[in-house]
């Protein structure tokens, strides 16, 4: 019988592992980037919607975990009534060509374009060191060159169990998104 692709990823020497994984993973991301290029779906594609309004507890608890929000890069003033973070960039003030900096909370555009260049962004100002910590709640699209980013300067990366009911701009909840999410912690 021959050995399923689990058991020869399994038998990788430990030394190798995170070579023969990351050329896995680059491979994979090429090729969701390609399927994106050629017009194919995804579903974090699915409504267009960009305005994504954060329930309050999950804003607590990133809150709690980073010991304050400096910074909303990606916000309005709507929301920063429930996220109240000391500066928030609105769409007006173009957050992407901002210097960020201090605990980041970040809900990004749900948009394809917007929510590359936020990963790509955030990512760069955890390297440089501007960004002592971020939250970042994201669909769970793990195919994705943007999720790889934020995932490669991240401490942890959480899966909520069930989707995140995301709220309207009244606060009421709305319908659960088609795809799960994950908070991204750097």
């Amino acid at each position: 019988m021959q050995a399923s692709r689990w058991e020869k990823l399994a038998a990788v020497p430990e030394e190798e592992f995170a070579d023969v994984a990351k050329a896995k993973a680059s491979r994979g991301a090429r090729s969701a980037e390609r399927e994106q290029e050629k017009g194919g779906t995804h579903v974090a594609q699915n409504s267009g919607e960009v305005e994504w309004y954060t329930p309050p507890d999950l804003i607590n608890a990133a809150r709690r975990v980073m010991g304050g929000i400096d910074l909303d890069p990606a916000s309005c003033a709507k929301a920063n009534g429930t996220v109240k973070a000391d500066r928030f960039f609105s769409k007006d003030d173009d957050g992407l060509a901002r210097e960020w900096g201090g605990r980041v909370w970040m809900n990004p555009p749900y948009a394809k374009g917007l929510i590359d260049e936020f990963a790509k962004k955030l990512a760069i100002e955890v390297r440089v060191g501007r960004v002592s910590h971020a939250c970042v709640l994201v669909n769970n699209a793990t195919d994705t060159g943007w999720f790889l980013a934020l995932s490669r300067v991240a401490s942890a990366v959480c899966f909520p169990t069930g989707r995140v009911r995301f709220l309207d701009r009244d606060g009421n909840p709305v319908g659960a998104p088609l795809q799960g999410q994950a908070i991204i912690y750097a």
